[in-house]
Parts: structure tokens; C-alpha cells; sequence
């Protein structure tokens, strides 16, 4: 029996599309589920979303939520759950404290294809905790997206970020002295003040020299993230390969 190349190669390419989505991504005018949140609920994590804008045509047979230890790293032949859900929440009971998770949704449909992923948010169970990724303006608190207006930054091997937004996030008072370009913060009983443009800091009044001085950018103080975390108490974890950082508020 004679066999078109065309048919061996559509048969590829679908394959192929199996193989890189772990289902049948359609390519119809289906888009994925929106505005995909998260929040606390008890030691567990509640997802809720929106229904994609548009289904093609199609019938959403339900969803299937996806979770990773990194940012896009989902195995989509692996759910967090064995059967698809009807409704636009679904709680992961399964998180442990401490831990940061990323998650992502995806519709199927009644014919088995499914929609593209969702956004993607992450979450930190259990704590206060902010994702930040140098150069990006977006942020993540708690899983939530936040539009920064000065990024993180790196000066001569070290990361500054936007010194109130993580203040204010992470629960410490702060106060801006525009004459003297002063901020002065204080978390867990410790106060430092930082000046912008030099290198000498303050800790609970006891002077201290910092490799990279704080610096003004769109109107906001930008400091040296590891002075922070190491005086704060505050941890910080470092991913080198999307150069982001993951800070909580209490030790993990």
C-alpha cells in the first residue's frame, strides 16, 4: 500500500505536538483559562481562575491545574489530580510550608484537546514572600503580580532591588528623608538607615561599610539585597538560571 508523504508527515507533527504539550494543543481560536490567583487557605494553597475568553466551538469537558518547583517547569502529562475539575478553583492540600510553587491550568475539552496553559503565578506557603527577577518590572507577592517602577538591578555582582516595595511587603517600617536622602527601616527590633550614593550604613546606630552604595532610580531607593536579608533575618533564595530571587520573611 502506497502511503502519501503528506499523511507520514502530518502524523509527525502531530505526534510531535503530543510529545512537547503532553496533549493535543488546539490551534483553533480556543484560548487559555485567565487570570489564574492565588491565596492562602489554612496550611493549603486555593487557585481560582477564569474561563477561557474564547472555546472555538468546543465544550470544556474541565480543568486540570499543573504545579512546578520553577518558573515553566510543568510536566503536562502529570496533573495535580486524577480527574478534571468542573468548577474555576481547586485547592493543593498538598503544599508544604515554606516551599515556593508555581502553578498553571489548562481547559480540555470533550473531544480530549485541551487550551493552552494559563498565566503563570507562584505561591509561598505558609509565609510572606516575594519573587523578583532583575530587570523585570513584574513581581510577584504571595503569588500575586505587582507592576514595579524601578526593577532589580546588579552593580559590580550584587543584586539591588527596590527597597520599599520589599519593606512594605515584608511587613518592616520605613521612612524616607528627602533632604538627607535617607531611609531609615526597622524589622524585628533591628534599625538600619541607608543613604543613597554611600557606602556606609547603619545598623542599630553602629556604623557598617556595604560593597554597593543605595541608589536612586525612577524615584526609588534601590539597596543592596543581601544587606538586607543578612540584618533583617529575612532569607533569600537565588535562582542563577532566571536570575530571581525568592525572599520570605522568617526562616524556612
Amino acid at each position: 500500500m502506497k502511503v502519501s508523504k503528506w499523511l507520514v508527515l502530518t502524523c509527525l507533527a502531530v505526534f510531535l505536538g503530543i510529545l512537547a504539550t503532553g496533549s493535543l494543543t488546539l490551534a483553533s481560536a480556543a484560548t487559555p483559562p485567565r487570570s489564574l490567583t492565588p491565596a492562602p487557605q489554612g496550611n493549603a494553597v486555593k487557585l481560582t481562575w477564569l474561563p477561557p475568553e474564547s472555546l472555538g466551538g468546543l465544550t470544556i469537558a474541565g480543568y486540570y491545574v499543573f504545579r512546578a518547583a520553577t518558573p515553566g517547569a510543568y510536566n503536562w502529562n502529570s496533573p495535580l489530580h486524577d480527574f478534571a475539575i468542573k468548577e474555576c478553583a481547586y485547592v493543593d492540600s498538598t503544599a508544604q510550608a515554606g516551599r515556593t510553587y508555581y502553578y498553571s491550568v489548562k481547559a480540555f475539552f470533550t473531544n480530549t484537546d485541551s487550551t493552552g496553559p494559563s498565566n503563570e503565578v507562584s505561591f509561598i506557603v505558609g509565609q510572606a514572600g516575594i519573587v523578583i527577577t532583575v530587570d523585570s518590572p513584574t513581581a510577584y507577592v504571595n503569588g500575586l503580580a505587582v507592576t514595579l517602577e524601578a526593577p532589580p538591578t546588579i552593580v559590580n555582582g550584587r543584586v539591588l532591588v527596590p527597597f520599599r516595595f520589599l519593606a512594605d511587603s515584608l511587613g518592616a517600617a520605613i521612612t524616607w528623608d528627602q533632604a538627607t536622602q535617607q531611609v531609615t527601616a526597622t524589622f524585628g527590633g533591628v534599625t538600619v538607615i541607608l543613604t543613597v550614593g554611600v557606602q556606609t550604613a547603619y545598623v542599630d546606630g553602629v556604623a557598617e561599610e556595604i560593597d554597593v552604595p543605595p541608589q536612586l532610580k525612577n524615584g526609588r531607593v534601590l539597596v543592596p539585597l543581601r544587606f538586607l536579608t543578612e540584618h533583617f533575618g529575612w532569607q533569600a533564595k537565588w535562582d542563577s538560571s532566571s536570575y530571581s530571587a525568592t525572599i520570605t520573611s522568617a526562616p524556612e
